[in-house]
This record gives structure tokens, sequence and C-alpha cells, in this order.
């Protein structure tokens, strides 16, 4: 593949990455990284997103309009945090194919029901994210797919479309900065990862409005079949990641 061709496929899949992130408020990494390491080395790629993750929290907290739900994201933040370095060395020490597909196993099952289901389950208390962070921490500094647990939060605490997209970007700021740290400390920044970052910013601002005026348009009963349909298709994406 030549450099111009590569560079086009790589500017696409993070427009699309950064859409579904602008929209949902989560998804990035896991439509991104499969995708990018079919033109990219997986560290480049892991790396390209793990930094553009970060722009797009910044990008999404400026252009909206809604304050996030400071309460379950503070809890949320610091129980991620906790769990950072235990991913870690769950990366270190626990077979990622084990690890990768029970994780789909769980979101698909609860995506399921959900969809499936009359009942409307819900959590009373923010004192819930505490575990729920924590595994969104553990899995974001194994494998950088900590959405899942933070969106079964959300839904069980009955966030608004805009809650969910505004939120969810104050864990992942967080969340993001802490990975990236141990990227950089592994050595897996290079000139390649900022040579792409230069060309993958100004998409990440197309992308950012198109997602703010999609995400206001989706009616909140739709919003959360959208959620789980989503996360049917991440669970399936995960279990692709192993194969």
């Amino acid at each position: 593949m030549s450099p111009e061709w590569q560079l086009a496929c790589v500017m696409a899949v993070m427009f699309f990455a950064a859409l579904i992130r602008s929209t949902f408020g989560f998804g990035e990494a896991l439509v991104a990284v499969p995708l990018l390491a079919l033109v990219l080395r997986v560290e480049t790629a892991s790396a390209l997103v793990a930094v553009a993750a970060i722009c797009n929290s910044v990008i999404i907290l400026a252009t909206g309009r809604d304050a996030p739900d400071w309460r379950g994201a503070s809890w949320l933040i610091v129980s991620a945090l906790i769990g950072i370095p235990v991913g870690v060395f769950v990366l270190t020490h626990v077979p990622e194919q084990f690890v990768k597909r029970l994780l789909a196993a769980v979101i698909m099952a609860f995506a399921l029901f959900s969809l499936s289901s009359r009942r409307n389950l819900k959590l009373s208390s923010n004192y819930w994210a505490i575990p729920f962070g924590l595994v969104a921490g553990v899995l974001g500094g194994a494998y950088n797919t900590s959405g899942p647990p933070l969106v079964i939060f959300g839904t069980l605490r009955g966030w608004t479309p805009q809650q969910f997209r505004t939120t969810l970007q104050a864990v992942f700021l967080t969340n993001a900065a802490g990975v990236l740290s141990f990227h950089y400390a592994a050595g897996l920044w290079s000139n390649e990862v900022i040579g792409f970052l230069w060309w993958v910013l100004p998409v990440l601002f197309l992308a950012a409005p198109l997602g703010f005026w999609l995400n206001r348009r989706i009616h909140p009963e739709h919003f959360q079949r959208l959620l789980y349909g989503l996360l049917l298709a991440l669970g399936v994406m995960l279990i692709w990641t192993t194969l």
C-alpha cells in the first residue's frame, strides 16, 4: 500500500471512530484499533488512538452545552484510576484472549437482555460507580477498552443522551491520560504516531460537530436501543480481535 493510500485509510477510520465517539460518547477504540491494525502496526494504532481519545474528549467537552453528571463521574474517575495499574498487571499476567472473550460475553449478554426485556433496570445510587469504574480502569490499563462498563453504568443510572456524551468524556479524559503515560513509558510513541496525529486532528474537529448534531436529534428511547445495539456490535468486535 502506498503512503498516500495508507494515510487516507487512517484518516477515514479515525473520522468514523470519532463520529461514533462524538454521537454516543464511547466506542472509538474498539472501532478504530482493529481497523487501523489492517494498515498500521498494532503498537502505532494503539498509541494513535490513545492520544486521539484525549483530543476527542477535550473537543466534545468544549463543544457540549450540557454539564456532566459530576457526582457519578467523580466516583468513576477515582475508581478507574485505581484500576489502571491493576490493568497493567492483568496485561502481563492474564491471557488476553480469556479476558477479552469474557468481557465480550458479559457485554453481549447485557445488550441482548436489555433489548429483549421489558423491565426497566435502574441503579439508585452513584456509589455503584465504584465497581463499574474499577473494571473500566482495569480494562483501560490493559487493553484501552474502558468504555463498556461505563456505558452499562450510565444506562442503569438513566443518563440522557446529552449526559452520556459529556459525562463519559470527563472519565475518558482522565483514563486516557493515565493510559497514554504508560504508553510513553513503554516507548510506544514514535515519529510515525506524531506524523499521523497532525493529519488526524482536523478530522476530529470535523467529526465533533456532526456527532453533536446527531446526538441532539436522536430520541432518548431510540438512543438507548442504539446504545444496546452498539454494545452488541462492540462485543462482536472484541471477539474478532482475539481470532
